[in-house]
């Protein structure tokens, strides 16, 4: 007999492809506009700066409104202003685009992916359902659904969101100071390595974890189905020592897990810092001079565009654990949709 092909859970997302291609799109328009603002509110600065130094020689440096060299610095400034607002009016709207683009695939994903899972249910055989179990079942049809739809959302907007952020980022600080810009070299792969052996510690709690949720919903589906039986030959206390048992048991994993999550936070808020401090210290050192051509708004520039790269980890970091949460629950709904029922009809 014809071995039935293997069912891939991203079938599901048809019906809802384009909300799955514009998602992205919109995602790194709204990039774009981010990396564009602090380029004008820099310019904005120099213009002020350039007003208020013009006596003393500075040279005015626009990196972005070229067109406003020969504008009167007040006139300038104001529209830059409205430029800027222009910029974060885009990035706005893109934003809330890319949140309903998204917020609408992973949705319409998910539906699809519960309509699978149980049309496939109702072809088992009793054998099927007794390998699975029905809290299992009930466990793959909500929880890890859940976690597979959470997880998808982050992948089409934050996934796209923060490498395209991270690596614009980065290249406009080099244009800005190449000398300032090599902390990154130093602080980015210290930080890379901190959360990788933070993730693999935390992902083996993550999956022994899940498991341990199958326990307590057996537990607590064979108290519901037989509270008479339960009550009738006393069992009460006994029963409550099992779930009392399997909550421990997720208990400490989830503990064990987002103890090792914890350390997150410390490294990210550290590397922030260190990074403020020398590029405070050394940009101070360079635009100093009125003869300097590293400005003021370039040092402003430069510390917005260090919180988006450190920021731009950080979401990486969310993601990377999202996927090792996620990947188990895929595991248990492939294997729910692709069981072969022992029974057919002939």
């Amino acid at each position: 007999m014809e071995k039935k092909k293997k069912k891939s859970i991203l079938s599901c997302i048809n019906g809802y492809k384009f909300s799955t291609i514009m998602s992205p799109i919109t995602v790194a328009l709204e990039v774009v506009m981010e990396i564009l603002i602090p380029l004008v509110m820099s310019d904005i600065i120099n213009i002020i700066d350039f007003n208020n130094k013009h006596e003393a020689g500075a040279t005015l440096k626009l990196t972005l409104l070229k067109f406003l060299s020969d504008v009167p610095s007040q006139k300038a400034a104001i529209i830059a202003g409205f430029i800027l607002i222009g910029f974060a009016i885009l990035s706005l709207g893109f934003g809330v685009l890319s949140g309903i683009f998204s917020a609408k695939a992973s949705c319409g994903f998910a539906k699809n992916l519960r309509k699978e899972i149980y049309y496939s249910i109702q072809n088992f055989s009793f054998a099927n359902i007794d390998k699975f179990s029905t809290s299992s079942l009930i466990t793959r049809t909500t929880t890890d659904v859940t976690n597979v739809q959470m997880s998808f959302q982050m992948v089409i907007r934050i996934a796209v969101r923060a490498p395209f952020m991270l690596i614009f980022a980065f290249i406009m600080s080099i244009v800005i100071s190449p000398k300032i810009s090599m902390i990154f070299v130093v602080v980015v792969p210290v930080l890379a390595l901190a959360l990788f052996f933070i993730m693999t510690k935390a992902h083996p709690n993550f999956k022994k974890m899940f498991a341990k949720y199958d326990d307590l919903n057996t537990v607590v589906q064979e108290n519901v189905a037989g509270a008479r039986t339960v009550k009738a030959f006393v069992r009460e206390d006994f029963e409550t020592k099992k779930f009392k048992h399997s909550s421990e048991e997720i208990y400490k994993y989830s503990v064990k897990a987002e103890g090792w999550l914890a350390f997150n936070n410390p490294f990210m808020q550290a590397a922030v810092y260190v990074c403020f401090m020398f590029v405070s210290f050394m940009g101070a050192k360079l635009c100093a001079p009125y003869t300097s051509t590293f400005t003021t708004g370039d040092l402003n520039a430069l510390l917005t565009y260090i919180m988006q790269i450190l920021m731009s980890l950080m979401m990486l970091s969310m993601i990377i654990v999202m996927i090792t949460m996620s990947k188990a629950s895929v595991e248990r709904i492939s294997a729910v949709i692709n069981e072969e029922p022992t029974i057919k009809n002939c």
